[in-house]
């Protein structure tokens, strides 16, 4: 089995889930045994997986290790009628929500929300004192059971948290010290069927759930680093882990030798003995990687992004693009710089007045860019479209795609649009960009942060169309470097030789 462990699955997808999904369903469809993992506690993974067509058996968090609920069926209770005709409760139900007040006569006992205006997937239900004050929260798993359930202080601080089997039954606890500023937990005491177990803190607790989980054969891909590295640091060493980067390591992109390893890959590069290999998307980071270790472990370099090979793109018909139409596919984040390509947008609207830029993505980033559009007038030029599950739909009929990062990995949006044919323009940053645009090819790739030189290249395209459909049958071409077959052949390579170590 293979296992590809995050940290936590939302109604969204980041770079490193949609990796991790795609790299699923590329071992599946070679008929490799693979599973997803979410370390973090998260009611709504099993809900959020169906959001993104992921099976239910193909899916868990190492909760659902801990708290046996591995491949159990959704069962929802009919709450409204329990509370009114079995336990006499009255309701009041709160307009325009899916929230009820319960009061058991005239004493106000429960505030509950659902997931739904139905009032079938209940969500959480708030307990209060006498006084009115909130004393428990209870939590649902999104297939119905009761999940967890955290004892307030009269603060709203957390004291203990108890984690249930789908049965009902206490499985652990976590206590926590109120008087302290952060939410680490103190102290957790497990239950098996013989003793209790105790763990000093997550990182032990979700280790002892990869431990139990491993059976010879297995291994792990650890992806969301930050989280899933320091909980393999505490497993034992014959299990097989594979860290996978999927960005860049150092902080300093231009000084890639001497500047300090990112928070996010310290676990991995303090404890490089504790893991089989380090897995990258481009060969330069590979070399980088490798100089940086002295080749203390082995350092790979497999495409996060694969293209079937039974895709075809025949060459569209030139009307069905839209002449205007710009993209980009990328979080609303500071390295992103969408910044620059919004100010070059301000740029060419004199030239180009129908000029469109259609941005992808979401983050903490979005208010700034709403404001910039603002400023320079674009409201009807610049358009921020969020988060989209079926881009392929939203950009197939692009003329070009902008990538403008400060740093990047493997860009999976890039990829995405050169195999649909959409010409790129973009800064030669490290280290995705050169992998994917070959400059006066398929698209240009120009210094980065050369703001002068896009506008130049961009417009160049803008005026060319013939020079525009050249690269855009370039982009199809080149995309075929990418395609399943040739990934695959790639991790089964890995997987043989670390079998083949630990026989």
């Amino acid at each position: 089995m293979i296992y590809s462990v995050g940290n936590r699955l939302g109604n969204k997808l980041t770079g490193i889930e949609k990796a991790m999904i795609n790299r699923h369903n590329l071992f599946k469809n070679h008929s490799i045994t693979s599973k997803l993992i979410f370390a973090s506690w998260s009611p709504r993974l099993h809900f959020n997986a169906s959001l993104f067509q992921i099976e239910d058996d193909d899916i868990l968090s190492l909760y659902d290790v801990l708290q046996d609920s591995i491949n159990i069926k959704s069962i929802h209770k009919d709450w409204i009628t329990h509370w009114t005709k079995e336990c006499n409760y009255t309701l009041k139900f709160i307009e325009n929500t899916n929230d009820i007040k319960i009061y058991e006569k005239s004493n106000y006992r429960m505030y509950v929300h659902f997931n739904d205006s139905n009032y079938q997937h209940l969500d959480y239900i708030n307990h209060f004192d006498v006084n009115q004050r909130k004393i428990r929260r209870d939590l649902y798993d999104s297939r119905g059971f009761l999940s967890c359930s955290r004892t307030l202080t009269t603060n709203q601080k957390v004291v203990c948290e108890h984690y249930y089997t789908p049965e009902g039954t206490i499985k652990f606890q976590k206590f926590f010290n109120p008087e302290l500023e952060n939410s680490q937990s103190q102290l957790i005491i497990y239950n098996t069927d013989s003793q209790l177990k105790y763990f000093n803190n997550d990182q032990e607790l979700l280790a002892s759930a990869i431990e139990k989980l491993y059976k010879n054969g297995d291994i792990f891909l650890s992806d969301k680093n930050i989280n899933t590295a320091p909980i393999f640091n505490n497993t034992s060493e014959t299990i097989p882990v594979l860290a996978v980067l999927h960005s860049t390591h150092v902080k300093n992109i231009d000084m890639v030798y001497e500047s300090d390893i990112k928070n996010t890959y310290k676990h991995v590069f303090n404890n490089l003995n504790r893991y089989s290999g380090i897995i990258v998307s481009t060969k330069q980071q590979q070399l980088d990687i490798s100089a940086r270790i002295n080749n203390e472990i082995p350092v790979h370099t497999i495409p996060v992004g694969y293209i079937d090979e039974h895709f075809t793109n025949l060459k569209r018909n030139n009307h069905s693009i839209n002449n205007n139409k710009i993209i980009s596919v990328a979080r609303y984040s500071p390295e992103k710089q969408l910044n620059h390509q919004i100010e070059l947008v301000s740029k060419l609207i004199k030239e180009f007045p129908n000029i469109q830029l259609h941005l992808y993505g979401f983050g903490k980033e979005e208010e700034k860019y709403k404001q910039l559009i603002t400023e320079y007038n674009l409201e009807n030029n610049v358009f921020l479209r969020g988060f989209r599950r079926n881009l392929s739909a939203e950009i197939q009929d692009a003329y070009m795609s902008l990538i403008t990062s400060n740093m990047e990995g493997f860009n999976l949006g890039l990829l995405e649009t050169i195999t649909e044919g959409i010409p790129p323009v973009g800064y030669n940053s490290k280290y995705g960009p050169s992998e994917l645009i070959l400059n006066n090819e398929n698209g240009y790739l120009i210094n980065k942060n050369d703001k002068d030189e896009l506008y130049n290249r961009v417009r160049n395209l803008l005026l060319d169309k013939t020079l525009r459909d050249t690269f855009s049958q370039e982009c199809i071409k080149h995309s075929k470097a990418f395609s399943s077959k040739i990934v695959m052949k790639l991790w089964e390579d890995r997987f043989s030789t670390i079998n083949s170590s630990y026989e």
